[in-house]
C-alpha cells in the first residue's frame, strides 16, 4: 500500500505484550493493520475519526475476545490515540477523553469540548500575552 505525503496514524496498546501469538498484518484498500508486541497499529491516507476509528476497534475488541476464549487469558486493550504525520514534519496528536486534546510538535494545546467549542488554546493565548504591553 502506498502511503501519501500526509498519513494518519492510529495506535492502540494492549497487554500483556504477548497476547497474541504471532504477529499480524492487514492490508486493504484504506488501511495497513500490524498487531505485534502489545501494539496495533493502522496506517491511513484519510483522517479515521470517528468512522474507521470505531469500526477497527469493535472489529480488534472481537477479535482480541476471539483469543481469549482459546488463551484462558485476561487482556487489556487500551483506547487508540490518533496522530496525522504530515509531509512538511509537523505532527498532530489527537488523544480523546472527556475533551479532547489536540497537541503539536511546537507544545501548544487546543482543548475542546464534546460540542467542539475550543475550551483553552495556549497558543492564542501565548499570542495574546505577546502582543500585550
Amino acid at each position: 500500500m502506498t502511503i501519501p505525503d500526509d498519513n494518519w496514524i492510529v495506535e492502540w496498546t494492549y497487554s500483556p505484550a504477548d497476547y497474541c501469538e504471532e504477529p499480524l498484518e492487514i492490508s486493504c484498500q484504506d488501511y495497513y493493520l500490524t498487531i505485534k508486541d502489545g501494539k496495533v497499529e493502522v496506517t491511513t491516507s484519510r483522517d479515521p475519526r470517528p468512522d474507521l476509528c470505531e469500526q477497527l476497534d469493535a472489529e480488534l475488541k472481537y477479535r482480541f475476545q476471539g483469543i481469549q476464549l482459546v488463551a484462558h487469558k485476561p487482556y487489556e486493550l487500551l483506547a487508540p490515540s490518533v496522530s496525522c504525520h504530515r509531509s512538511n514534519g509537523n505532527r498532530t496528536l489527537y488523544i480523546e477523553g472527556s475533551s479532547k486534546i489536540t497537541v503539536s510538535d511546537h507544545a501548544d494545546l487546543t482543548i475542546t469540548d464534546k460540542n467542539g467549542n475550543v475550551v483553552a488554546d495556549t497558543r492564542a493565548e501565548r499570542i495574546e500575552k505577546g502582543s500585550t504591553p
